[in-house]
């Protein structure tokens, strides 16, 4: 397998290397005869903790029975053969669990499905073109006090740096097929008024992915059926028609449902992970493509190599060489090309593409924030008879931004009661801890210099509208 990679104005020499080291990696792996177009663009207008995401090019509401034959042609290992002999055996299209285990809770005789482009060109479903097989988008990590590390040589990532290589290899892995329709907006629609009581029109059903046919649960393994149901049940991949757990799956990010609230498209998070689309990474952590990464890869339809170890330098004069001459460009018009293509986004295509819809779609990874190790240090004191003990970042944040947000919105105004105490209900014990006792010294789980003169002017801030002093 080949990448061609594409790249937006201002990408530097360093990203193009990480991607077409990343590219080199999988190829090391994949051994099918197409090529891959993707264009990736650094971006400093991801969702607040967001380092990396990726759109995928769909092949969609492909005819089920036309699939299987497809697959069947393209068996080239154990785990294909298993597959193949487990995968929805049902006549006339296949069944899907939802929830519960009466028959109105199955949808069955679904006659399409949904992969990415480059999973059908695994699969000899598209053949080669010029068109886009996926797009991603990186952080520039403008708004975070973390930096990306380049290193794509093999030494320890540095602290409080986060590994561009393994987000990289991460957000291709998405385009290859690493997708799940569980947090398709429709399809959550659809899961909402089934609860309702409006039955689900299994021909309207058109959100499933070829990773999805592998998703299981206790419930729906007995029934021999796939489960797409977003409730708190545990999900897992299977390739033996559920007889058999490998890993579980995340659950989707509709927490309000009973999901985890990680995208579907991913392997639930652990602090040992089990693979490269594990949703979060932490600073100073290195990811690789694990067995069961490969393993998810093959039964999808991809050819995966016998490899045991990677021929580091060759990939990397590889890299270097295709760095040296990549194609840099303004792709905008051929991304909504491959909206449009797509069929499956249900958002608007006109102008730049930072517009409400857009983000529903993306194929995330986050930084990871329980792993991050922060030193306490005594800093700042003040006159004032009431203190701040400490100022937490909000849940999952790397970042200051939202304080000045909470500061612009004025969000925490008129929060003091009648005692001279903060509502905690409105401002949240996880941001702010109130000290009502004799001044103490200001303890802040500081990262940078930046950090602690963002603070310095917010407390100035907070000082002023809380208590009306200078």
């Amino acid at each position: 397998m080949l990448f061609d990679f594409s790249y937006a104005p201002g990408t530097t020499q360093e990203q193009m290397l990480g991607f077409e080291m990343a590219g080199q990696i999988w190829s090391s792996y994949l051994t099918d005869n197409v090529t891959v177009n993707i264009h990736v663009e650094m971006s400093n207008q991801l969702p607040t903790n967001v380092i990396g995401g990726a759109l995928p090019g769909i092949q969609a509401k492909y005819k089920f029975d036309d699939f299987l034959k497809d697959f069947a042609k393209d068996i080239t290992s154990i785990d294909d053969n298993t597959a193949n002999q487990n995968i929805f055996s049902h006549a006339k299209g296949y069944h899907i669990f939802v929830k519960g285990s009466s028959s109105d809770n199955q949808l069955k005789a679904i006659q399409t499905i949904n992969m990415t482009r480059a999973n059908a060109k695994a699969l000899n479903i598209v053949g080669s073109s010029s068109y886009l097989d996926g797009y991603i988008l990186m952080s520039d990590l403008s708004n975070s006090s973390s930096r990306w590390n380049y290193d794509i040589s093999g030494v320890p990532v540095p602290s409080n740096t986060l590994d561009f290589l393994s987000v990289a290899v991460h957000e291709i892995g998405h385009v290859l097929g690493f997708v799940s329709g569980v947090d398709d907006p429709g399809w959550l629609n659809a899961v909402v008024d089934n609860m309702n009581g409006t039955k689900i029109d299994s021909k309207k059903a058109t959100y499933f992915t070829t990773l999805d046919m592998f998703r299981y649960s206790s419930a729906s393994a007995v029934l021999g059926m796939a489960d797409l149901s977003i409730n708190g049940d545990n999900k897992f991949f299977s390739i033996d028609g559920g007889k058999t757990t490998l890993a579980n799956f995340a659950t989707g990010k509709a927490t309000s449902l009973g999901a985890d609230g990680d995208q579907a498209s991913h392997w639930k998070h652990q602090i040992n992970p089990v693979g490269i689309m594990d949703p979060f990474l932490a600073p100073s952590q290195r990811r690789e493509i694990s067995t069961l990464d490969r393993r998810a890869m093959d039964v999808m339809g991809w050819n995966v190599s016998n490899l045991s170890q990677l021929n580091w330098q060759a990939m990397y004069n590889q890299a270097v060489t295709k760095a040296q001459t990549a194609r840099v460009a303004n792709r905008d018009q051929d991304v909504q090309t491959m909206v449009q293509q797509s069929e499956v986004y249900e958002w608007g295509t006109s102008g730049r593409r930072w517009q409400k819809g857009f983000w529903q779609y993306i194929l995330d990874q986050q930084i990871d924030p329980s792993a991050i190790v922060f030193q306490n240090k005594p800093i700042l004191t003040t006159a004032t008879t009431s203190r701040l003990e400490s100022l937490w970042q909000e849940s999952w944040a790397s970042e200051w931004s939202n304080y000045d947000n909470l500061i612009e919105d004025k969000t925490v105004e008129g929060n003091l009661n009648q005692n001279n105490e903060f509502a905690t209900s409105d401002i949240g014990e996880s941001q702010l801890a109130y000290i009502q006792d004799e001044p103490r010294d200001l303890l802040l789980n500081s990262k940078s210099d930046r950090d602690l003169l963002l603070l310095d002017d917010l407390f100035n801030q907070l000082e002023n509208q809380w208590f009306g002093q200078n």
